[in-house]
């Protein structure tokens, strides 16, 4: 009997115990109710993941597969500027360098470095944004972003599963190309911009293009003008300068 006594008087105690620290926890839940703590981001993804916390707090778990696909995109970071140095110093392009003159040889050598060096910009950025996307990913089908179960598109999410497989290939050579892609772009459109050959042409084009956007935005300045003394909305202020604007338009 005084064991069954202590016994229940034990779990008694631990009942009101339970419920005051139960009690403690809504208290403070209700304080801290209009608290919100910001989340998502490159910056807060990569942080969540150096400390930890994106397992421990968001339990959110990064499969092999998307940490090789990371690290394959690092090591093309790595690898992108020492190609691009070999490129410079090969033979090919060295032969054609020296045939310019001295005074026109950094025509061939700033479009190439520049193309190089953006390039490799190119790869670190993928390199730096495929981690924070996948868990932007996983937390907008969490919280209700990305629909799952009760949207229809969730079904086709079931098909061709053994697509998966190709995740790893994609995240290699979908970053390898893109670099490679912004490199040679941008090293040609400077290129065009500054080669002997090239260099009257690509200044004439760019002098209409220049000319053709500065004739634009005076148009789109004016009119934003219009807009706020002509018109209300979908009405119009002062009907007679509003369809005088409309002619305009229409005719020019």
């Amino acid at each position: 009997d005084t064991f069954g006594d202590s016994r229940c008087g034990t779990n008694s105690t631990t009942s009101a115990a339970n419920g005051s620290e139960f009690g403690k926890a809504l208290l403070h839940f209700a304080k801290l109710s209009d608290k919100t703590v910001s989340d998502g981001g490159w910056g807060w993804a990569w942080r969540s993941i150096w400390n930890g916390q994106i397992y421990d707090n968001e339990g959110i778990w990064l499969s092999t597969r998307i940490i090789a696909g990371n690290l394959s995109k690092l090591i093309i970071c790595l690898i992108f500027p020492i190609f691009g140095y070999i490129f410079l110093n090969g033979d090919l392009y060295q032969t054609y360098v020296q045939q310019l003159d001295k005074s026109e040889q950094w025509r061939m050598i700033v479009p190439a470095t520049i193309g190089i060096i953006l390039g490799f910009f190119a790869a670190t950025t993928l390199a730096l944004t495929l981690l924070p996307s996948t868990i932007r990913t996983i937390l907008q089908f969490r919280y209700g972003c990305i629909g799952s179960l009760n949207d229809k598109v969730f079904l086709d999410y079931r098909l061709a599963v053994e697509q998966q497989s190709l995740i790893f290939g994609s995240i290699f050579w979908g970053a390898l190309y893109t670099s490679i892609l912004v490199a040679f772009f941008f090293g040609g459109v400077l290129l065009f911009l500054m080669h002997p050959i090239t260099s009257a042409a690509a200044l004439a084009l760019l002098a209409s293009l220049l000319g053709i956007s500065i004739t634009a935005l005076i148009k789109i300045g004016i009119l934003l003008c219009f807009r706020s003394y002509f018109y209300a909305a979908f009405y119009r202020k002062k009907p007679a300068h509003a369809n005088f604007v409309g002619i305009m338009l229409e005719v020019t």
